[in-house]
């Protein structure tokens, strides 16, 4: 990681920020900006963060190389949901992303038509054999089936390879290289 920040909003229940990650490729053309944008259920009630080490409780925003945030909920909460989107534009395209591909919505409804969509897309070939065999077979197609993914914005924009901010009319694909992964 070359570079990290988020800012809490405890008002609003959000976090916002970007992980600029260095590897072997990414750090030929200035890394990976991932960008990213969290919505929390219930609010939280206090936060703080933790830089190069350094844990700084009530700093609601950080910015360095090794960083982090940390909230508490209010007394007896179980359960958090928290929504999460990313973007390699900007942090208002993974708000955007957010509002537009995660509204606020039913998590155990979510992840049933989740389940319902691979159950089909998975069925559509047919193997027999032993258990094993087939759970292989078909870890495999799902495999198969998760790249290459969109890296364009709900609006349409993406970061091109020489870090300049695009905009595309049709879907813009990401993850061709597969060989090596």
């Amino acid at each position: 990681v070359e570079a990290s920040r988020a800012t809490i909003d405890l008002q609003n229940g959000t976090i916002e920020g970007l992980q600029n990650l260095h590897g072997s490729y990414s750090g030929r053309f200035g890394g990976l900006m991932t960008h990213f944008s969290a919505r929390l259920d219930p609010l939280p009630i206090a936060g703080g963060s933790w830089a190069e080490g350094e844990v700084t409780p009530g700093e609601l925003a950080v910015d360095g190389v090794e960083t982090g945030v940390w909230l508490e909920f209010p007394p007896g909460t179980t359960t958090v949901q928290l929504d999460l989107a990313v973007s390699y534009v900007d942090e208002a395209g993974a708000r955007n992303n957010l509002e537009v591909e995660l509204p606020r919505f039913d998590v155990e409804q979510v992840a049933a038509d989740a389940r319902a969509a691979w159950t089909e897309e998975l069925q559509n070939v047919r193997v027999r054999g032993a258990e094993t065999d087939m759970r292989m077979f078909h870890t495999a197609q799902y495999h198969a089936m998760i790249m290459p993914s969109l890296n364009q914005d709900v609006d349409g924009r993406y970061r091109a390879i020489d870090q300049s901010i695009q905009t595309i009319d049709h879907d813009y694909y990401s993850d061709f290289s597969l060989w090596d992964t």
